[in-house]
């Protein structure tokens, strides 16, 4: 199973296998909703409250290094003793994106504010979502295409035709003498694709 290293609560390196991975984000995006909805992110002291806390550590459970005392103590401080003592018997358990975004009651404007990803709203399609999803795989594409030098579509050469303003009708005659350097001046005529003749700044003819 494949593995990704991380920092544990210790600071000790340790290694997570794909579903460890994907509890952690899942864990992250579920505090981020009890925060978006709650003030500090202190969940009512009800059966609701019991319910979302009991999922957050259900999920925290498939973790390497046992965090869920901390969350409780933040996301749920009146819990009792005896109430955290069975709540951490509880086993790690998956819970599917469409039933937990159902038992959080998410809706397409926190999917895309709060980005649970592994929490579906209750008030989209499919289809949506996989426009969503589309969009997203574009802007972390051309996100990785600027930090590789690549320019954007608006200011590429096909867009801007630098090679009119360079004297030429004709791109494949402006690369032929040079994208860079010295260019035509246009002598009062228009320039085709044939023979043109490159201005210098040569003192060769003087």
């Amino acid at each position: 199973m494949s593995t990704k290293k991380c920092a544990s609560a210790q600071g000790i390196n340790s290694y997570l296998t794909k579903d460890q991975h994907r509890a952690r984000n899942r864990a992250a995006e579920m505090k981020r909703i009890f925060q978006y909805l709650f003030p500090n992110g202190v969940l009512p002291h009800n059966d609701l409250g019991r319910k979302w806390i009991r999922y957050l550590c259900r999920t925290m459970a498939w973790l390497p290094v046992d965090q869920r005392h901390s969350a409780i103590s933040k996301h749920a401080p009146w819990m009792s003793e005896a109430e955290r003592c069975r709540l951490m018997a509880f086993g790690p358990y998956w819970y599917t994106m469409t039933s937990l975004g159902q038992k959080l009651e998410v809706d397409l404007a926190m999917y895309t504010e709060l980005r649970t990803w592994s929490v579906l709203p209750v008030d989209a399609f499919w289809e949506d979502l996989q426009v969503l999803k589309k969009e997203r795989h574009r802007v972390r594409e051309e996100r990785r295409r600027r930090r590789k030098g690549a320019k954007a579509h608006a200011d590429s050469a096909t867009r801007t035709k630098p090679w009119i303003a360079a004297g030429f009708k004709c791109r494949r005659t402006w690369e032929r003498h040079g994208t860079s350097g010295h260019y035509l001046h246009l002598q009062g005529r228009d320039l085709g694709c044939g023979t043109v003749r490159r201005s210098t700044t040569s003192s060769a003819s003087d």
